[in-house]
């Protein structure tokens, strides 16, 4: 699979402008969704190549290939959606059962070593929410353009993976996120609300 910064400069050919104005088109009905299914490894999720934790009608919830915490995993829509910049505020309550499926998949994940430890840890060492985080890469910065939300239980691997995934707190009250290439599950949520668009900059 491409790298983080393999496909980061630019969109595919031919490719519509992302406008701050097409909010009222559903995700997955924009321009800049428009893909061929054969072409989008996100569109072609199977049991043969990928380990698959959940999935029903809607969401699919899988494993990365290239694990940056002690648990990652993904979450992504069956429609494809480009990413996380063609979101608009109706895409709010997607995202939040993104989100929810995602922390079903790790509680699931949790449970089964907890039964195969035969419960003695459960108590102590079960997983709270500051040991989880949830949220997607922005463009640039993403290695497949199907909309993806990472869940990750910490720790991280190391110091520079724990750097892909930095949450930026907003420089002021007017701003929702700080500067950085990852938006963190709430920051999306409050930008989507606010009817702004999630970006690298501070927003």
């Amino acid at each position: 699979m491409s790298s983080l910064f393999s496909s980061c400069f630019g969109r595919r050919s031919g490719s519509a402008p992302l406008p701050d104005t097409d909010s009222d088109v559903p995700a997955g009905r924009r321009a800049v969704d428009s893909v061929n299914p054969a072409k989008c490894a996100f569109c072609n999720v199977t049991p043969d190549r990928f380990k698959i934790i959940l999935e029903d009608a809607e969401l699919i919830c899988f494993r990365d290939r290239s694990p940056a915490a002690a648990v990652h995993l993904q979450v992504i829509p069956r429609t494809h959606i480009a990413n996380v910049q063609s979101l608009g505020p109706h895409d709010t309550d997607l995202v939040r059962r993104m989100h929810a499926f995602g922390t079903r998949a790790l509680d699931l994940l949790q449970s089964q070593v907890q039964s195969q430890k035969g419960g003695l840890d459960g108590a102590s060492k079960g997983s709270t929410p500051v040991e989880r985080r949830f949220g997607f890469h922005i463009p640039p910065f993403r290695s497949v353009d199907h909309l993806h939300m990472h869940c990750l239980e910490l720790p991280f691997s190391n110091s520079l993976r724990a750097l892909k995934y930095r949450v930026a707190k907003p420089p002021s009250p007017s701003y929702f996120k700080g500067w950085s290439w990852f938006a963190e599950y709430e920051q999306t949520c409050a930008l989507l609300s606010a009817g702004r668009k999630v970006r690298v900059s501070s927003c």
